[in-house]
């Protein structure tokens, strides 16, 4: 009887493991990801959110409003602000899924007295400029 049933307990198991590898090769083939990279002139924080200079081509500048909500989480799919290696100019990762904005890394020096880091005024509205997720940003390069 015990071999009987750990005969059972490996053909499940088997099972298992080929349905998993199998979910795994169809749920990767049919995503589309790609990143784009940009350099950052500054990043202005504001209480509410991150206010991004960045290069637009090989001139002019423009700016994007990211909600600080969106970098306040654990979770593995959102954005966050990484820690840029020393000699490295500042950069903005803009990670789309199935042509969709999915995520934005804003890669920065840790040390917050760096130009690249400003501070914008308690006194500017940004909740106007703020959109609901990073799905709804658009960008210009």
């Amino acid at each position: 009887m015990k071999s009987f049933a750990k005969k059972i307990f490996v053909v499940l198991f088997v099972l298992m493991a080929f349905s998993f590898s199998a979910y795994s090769q169809e749920s990767s083939a049919d995503q589309d990801i790609f990143y784009i990279n940009v350099p950052i002139l500054h990043v202005y924080e504001h209480i509410d959110a991150y206010m991004v200079t960045y290069a637009k081509g090989s001139i002019g500048t423009e700016k994007v409003f990211l909600a600080k909500e969106w970098f306040k989480t654990s979770e593995a799919d959102k954005c966050r602000v990484r820690p840029l290696i020393k000699g490295m100019q500042p950069y903005m990762t803009i990670v789309y899924l199935n042509g969709s904005i999915q995520k934005v890394y804003l890669n920065m020096p840790t040390n917050h007295q760096e130009p690249c880091w400003k501070v914008l005024s308690r006194n500017v509205d940004v909740q106007s400029n703020l959109v609901g997720s990073p799905s709804e940003l658009s960008f210009t390069f």
